[in-house]
This record gives C-alpha cells, structure tokens and sequence, in this order.
C-alpha cells in the first residue's frame, strides 16, 4: 500500500517538474502519460515477474531520470541569460536532490526486483 502511494506522488513530482521546466507539450505529455501507465501496470508487473516487471520497472526509473535533465536544461537557459540568481541556485539544489530520489529509487527497484536479499544484513524488512 506505502509503496503505491510513493509511486504516485513520484509521477505527480515529475509532471511537476516537466511543468516548471516548461518543457514542450507534447514532450510533457507523452512523458508523464508513460509515467502514468508504467505507475498502473508496476504493481500487476510484480505479481507476474519476470521480463515484463523488469521492463516496467526500467522504463519507469529512465522516466524519472529526465526530470533532473529538464531542470539543468531550464537552470542552464536561466544562468545565460540572468546570471546567478535565486531561481538558479534553487533549481540547482532541485536537480541534486531529485537525482539523490533517483538513485534511492534505483536501489529500491532493485531490491523488488532481486530474488535474493539486497542487503548484507539480516534485519527486519520494512523501509
């Protein structure tokens, strides 16, 4: 259930994102829609396994991955033109936190995926 939420409010982020980057229409559309399909089809991928939970699982964490980018790309644009301002140094700090999301969320998608356990560790298994 926790880990359905977190999907969602991933793919809100990232159409967040894709918006105050102003990418262009039909780039953010056609993004946030795979994200929104690959967010549906996650947790019927899982129950099935196999190649197409690995497929879900890879596209949805390659989507993720191009908000940072529209964001460097708005911050690079912001910083030729204005300088260093607050909105660059704020949209800065916005991509490395969201690629710190990214690699968390790597590593999470490769603890569902993997047969064995992820961790060294023995413990107990909750987040």
């Amino acid at each position: 259930m926790y880990y359905t939420v977190y999907q969602w409010l991933a793919v809100a982020t990232l159409a967040l994102a894709l918006y105050a980057s102003n990418v262009g229409r039909m780039y953010f559309l056609a993004v946030v829609s795979l994200a929104l399909i690959a967010t549906a089809a996650w947790k019927p991928a899982l129950a099935y396994s196999g190649w197409f939970a690995i497929v879900v699982v890879a596209i949805f964490n390659a989507l993720t991955a191009l908000a940072p980018i529209a964001i460097l790309r708005k911050v690079r644009k912001n910083f030729a033109e204005e300088g260093v301002d607050a909105e660059v140094i704020l949209g800065a700090m916005c991509a490395y936190l969201y690629i710190g999301f990214w690699f968390a969320l790597i590593n999470r998608s490769v603890a569902v995926l993997s047969k064995a356990p992820f961790f060294v560790q023995p413990g107990p298994k909750t987040w």
